[in-house]
């Protein structure tokens, strides 16, 4: 799996939406590693402080927060959506209603004259 490096100053703070097993390295600083569980009904927040060369697995997936106790670099997994597939996905879709709604406004489904048609569309 691909890795993106992120550098923090001391004090900032990253946080995403995590996945269980992913790994949080620290390749150089120290830094406080926040995940947020759900065990047995209850919520609980897991905080756990790693200096360089030391790695966190996610217990699972959800909220991680990561502030810098002192700057930082990390190594974090590489996002796992393609967002250039989700806009093409959601242009194909716009496009694919467009023409069934076209269809259904010329085969007078909303009534003749009615609709898009009748205001100049």
């Amino acid at each position: 799996m691909q890795s993106i490096r992120h550098g923090l100053a001391q004090g900032q703070r990253l946080g995403w939406q995590g996945q269980a097993g992913q790994c949080v390295e620290v390749r150089r600083g120290r830094v406080e590693v926040e995940e947020i569980l759900w065990v047995e009904s209850q919520l609980l927040c897991v905080r756990q402080r790693l200096g360089p060369g030391s790695c966190y697995v996610l217990h699972s997936s959800g909220w991680v927060s990561v502030q810098a106790v002192s700057a930082a670099e990390l190594s974090l997994p590489a996002p796992l959506v393609d967002c250039a597939a989700w806009r093409r996905l959601g242009r194909w879709l716009t496009g694919g209603w467009r023409g069934l709604c076209a269809g259904w406004m010329g085969a007078g489904w909303m009534g003749a004259g009615r609709g898009w048609r009748a205001h100049g569309r």
